[in-house]
């Protein structure tokens, strides 16, 4: 009963610890990350949440999941993000590349991103999911298909 106790509070304690940091850097769960200006940040990584660089500086990646990143400041390494937007504002450069997994990249004209642009668009994730639905449903179809029924012949 104790031990199940224990579990219970480790488990419900690592969610009430969202943000950890680490040489300037920063992870966040659930809580979106802020670049202030005039800050500077190694690397921000971001799970379930968003990336706001407001006229800072992030040395290193900036990388969110689930989330979008904003940025109107330089970023040194690459932007990647999944399943959400990159939003790069205007006199700003980017490092490395700029990643984008089911979303748009939204890029003013005068930013600069030194390494690839690529956007994968959120209906690529979605044509093998529909692609295995319908495999799903064949196979129940034809499992789950009417067949002709025998009606037997009354009893003498």
């Amino acid at each position: 009963m104790i031990s199940r106790l224990a579990l219970l509070l480790l488990f419900v304690s690592s969610f009430a610890a969202t943000q950890a940091h680490a040489a300037q850097s920063r992870v966040s769960f659930l809580s979106d990350i802020k670049v202030e200006p005039g800050q500077e940040v190694e690397d921000a990584v971001c799970f379930l949440c968003s990336i706001h660089n407001d006229h800072g500086i992030i040395h290193g990646d900036a990388v969110a999941f689930l989330g979008s990143v904003r940025t109107s400041g330089d970023i040194n390494g690459d932007v990647v993000s999944f399943l959400g937007g990159a939003s790069i504002a205007e006199d700003v450069t980017i490092g490395g590349d700029c990643v984008v997994f089911g979303g748009m990249i939204d890029r003013r004209s005068n930013a600069r991103i030194d390494g690839d642009q690529v956007a994968f668009p959120f209906i690529i994730f979605l044509i093998p999911l529909l692609f295995l639905v319908l495999i799903v449903w064949g196979i129940r179809a034809l499992i789950l298909r009417s067949r002709a029924a025998y009606v037997l012949p009354p009893r003498r």
